[in-house]
């Protein structure tokens, strides 16, 4: 299951599938349908997750961590004010042409969180009442006091994956590449951002090695890519100018995994044990690439932790 077609545009009939499901849902007052969005809400929600405004938005389903509180709690009209203006983070999930992204509360190490369509059938969603929604490869959704919106979810997601399985299909083999290239596609297309197998050839030369390159993030203003993040099947390599605080190295993923990456200043990101990357020259949102780095991390992660059960 693709997508995205030839041209790289969304695949209208699997669009068409998904908003079939949602529209069962409709009733549900968290629960926003394509068009019936409310424009505020969606500006938060598209600043929320760094998402081109192109983005086909299909639906937008809002998460509320302590209802009894919100209920009771008085918001003074310049902190909505506040709040619309600066287009405050929302806790949410948002349903797009290819992908579902999430916001879990912010007390969570791991408050993003995305999964492509193409992944549905794989996984196994598990409503916990305790706990809230398990989503399978690492991914999960909390809540604090009511369950009611994770048990709202629970019930979406299985009405997709359910539409989405396909009984006759073979499952692939998992391998690290297969889980990398699933967490890279989900934040590709982005500027600077490129993904096997349309990777330039010019930028490729300046790639370390002679293994193949499965993502690349470009952070040179000449587009030459001799700076930047290169993922490779083994190894990510990153390559810095001589601002950077280490000028290039190599991680392995399994190292990669237990790491956390944030912001070291306005145009470098930590890397976490010492090594970092300057981003000065890439268009990438430096917010996406963290997210990004933070997603593949958690998902290398649960592959190492699984690695018996494969």
């Amino acid at each position: 299951m693709n997508t995205v077609n030839k041209m790289g545009n969304p695949d209208l009939r699997l669009v068409r599938r998904i908003e079939k499901h949602l529209v069962e849902f409709r009733h549900q007052t968290m629960l926003h349908v394509s068009p019936s969005i409310n424009q505020k809400l969606l500006a938060r929600a598209i600043k929320t997750f760094n998402l081109s405004k192109s983005k086909q938005i299909i639906a937008l389903l809002e998460i509320n961590y302590a209802p009894q509180k919100l209920k009771t709690e008085k918001i003074s009209f310049f902190k909505k004010l506040f709040q619309t203006f600066f287009k405050k983070p929302i806790n949410c999930v948002l349903f797009t042409q290819d992908v579902i992204y999430y916001r879990n509360q912010s007390i969570n190490v791991n408050e993003y969180g995305a999964i492509s369509y193409d992944e549905f059938p794989r996984r196994k969603f598990i409503f916990n009442p305790e706990k809230g929604l398990d989503l399978d490869f690492g991914d999960s959704l909390t809540l604090s006091e009511s369950q009611t919106d994770a048990y709202l979810l629970w019930e979406i997601l299985e009405s997709i994956r359910l539409g989405l399985e396909d009984k006759h299909r073979v499952p692939a083999e998992i391998t690290l590449a297969t889980e990398i290239l699933s967490v890279l596609s989900i934040y590709h297309p982005n500027t600077d951002f490129y993904l096997h197998p349309n990777i330039p050839e010019k930028k490729l030369a300046n790639a370390p090695g002679d293994k193949q390159v499965l993502g690349m993030i470009d952070c040179t203003l000449s587009g030459s890519a001799k700076q930047g993040l290169i993922f490779g099947p083994e190894y990510i390599y990153y390559k810095n100018d001589w601002t950077g605080a280490s000028p290039d190295g190599k991680i392995t993923y399994q190292d990669f995994s237990d790491r956390s990456f944030t912001m070291l200043r306005s145009s470098e990101i930590s890397l976490d044990h010492g090594d970092s990357l300057v981003v000065s020259g890439c268009s990438m949102n430096s917010a996406a690439i963290i997210q990004l780095l933070n997603a593949l991390a958690k998902r290398v992660h649960w592959y190492y932790n699984n690695l018996t059960e494969v």
